[in-house]
């Protein structure tokens, strides 16, 4: 890479003809580093916070930080690449300020979450990587597993983190602002377009829905009575994971997939295991919708493949033992809901 500079190391380069006439950082301001998109040196910072964090966990043996820093990361590298691109448009300043609304009101949750319930009640947001259960054992191992497990916890974080920043990072790109767009309008990014304001309402009702369905389910563990029941108030009688509903509408390509077959299917054991044999849970399970919230009435109306197919009732999110499976539908689901083709 050239050096326009001629006194910055060769992995910076200032190019200003990348950008707008009009962008601020059009005189020069705007810094490339290693490429111009900024995806390398996203990537290297990613890894690199991820790597500290991974040493903090072995070395001091403190692995409550890992609850908050991948919201912080993601603030990182969104602001990172937007004063490195130093256009500052309107689109750009909307998407970083929402991720990084998103990023630490996330991090802030599970991090008072993790302070103020025991370990086994952390089941809403937590991955099939958890590493919370340490094995005794491991530490007599002469390389103890659970370094393997906490380099394998933020290996995968890290790669989570990356993906998901992909689009914040393409729209902080100087080089995606100095082009048109589909619309063939090179300042698009000065104003809103259809499908920004889309963006941000679906964004919204994501991030209200999200919100909400982690308050209701704090407050319902934070009970000692609840203890050994599952959640059923207020969003959770709609949806069995409404949080993930809402992180589904503010991320609903890249997120999607990893919920959907990553996260739910290990938390859906989770619940199968430890209230399967009770028949309210089977009622619960059978009369509500995994993800899209709506009313039980009007979902069992659905037939199995339509849950299948649009309403993303897999066969994967079963797990309840067949012996603890009601013989006949009038053993658990109520006549008001009960519909002739669920699967008993």
């Amino acid at each position: 890479m050239n050096n326009s500079s001629g006194s910055e190391p060769w992995f910076i380069d200032r190019k200003s003809w990348l950008l707008p006439s009009w962008a601020p950082g059009s005189g020069g301001g705007g810094v490339e580093i290693l490429d111009a998109h900024h995806i390398i040196i996203s990537l290297i910072v990613n890894i690199g916070l991820q790597f500290c964090c991974f040493l903090i966990t072995v070395i001091g043996r403190v692995d409550k930080i890992k609850d908050g820093m991948g919201g912080m990361v993601f603030c990182v590298v969104a602001l990172m690449t937007l004063f490195l691109a130093q256009t500052f448009q309107l689109r750009q300043l909307i998407t970083t300020v929402l991720v990084c609304v998103w990023a630490i009101r996330l991090s802030t949750y599970l991090v008072v979450r993790a302070a103020c319930m025991p370990s086994p009640a952390r089941t809403d947001h937590e991955r099939s990587d958890d590493i919370e259960t340490i094995d005794p054992s491991d530490e007599a191992h002469p390389f103890p597993r659970r370094t393997i497990r906490f380099a394998v916890f933020w290996t995968i974080q890290a790669v989570w983190v990356f993906v998901v920043s992909l689009p914040v990072v393409l729209i902080n790109s100087p080089v995606c602002t100095a082009f048109p767009d589909g619309d063939g309008d090179s300042n698009s990014g000065r104003h809103l377009s259809d499908r920004d304001s889309l963006g941000i309402v679906m964004w919204s009702v994501g991030f209200l829905v999200e919100f909400f369905a982690d308050i209701q389910k704090f407050r319902f563990r934070q009970k000692l009575s609840n203890e050994d029941d599952f959640c059923t108030d207020d969003l959770w009688t709609w949806s069995r994971h409404p949080n993930y509903f809402g992180e589904m509408m503010q991320c609903p390509i890249l997120v999607t997939g990893v919920l959907l077959f990553w996260s739910m299917p290990a938390l859906e054991q989770h619940s199968d295991v430890r209230f399967g044999k009770k028949l309210e849970y089977q009622e619960y399970k059978l009369t509500t919708s995994p993800v899209i919230p709506m009313p039980p009435e009007l979902y069992v109306k659905f037939p199995h493949f339509i849950q299948m197919l649009l309403l993303f009732e897999f066969p994967l999110y079963d797990h309840i033992p067949e012996e603890a499976r009601p013989k006949q539908p009038e053993d658990t689901v109520p006549k008001a809901v009960r519909r002739l083709d669920m699967p008993y």
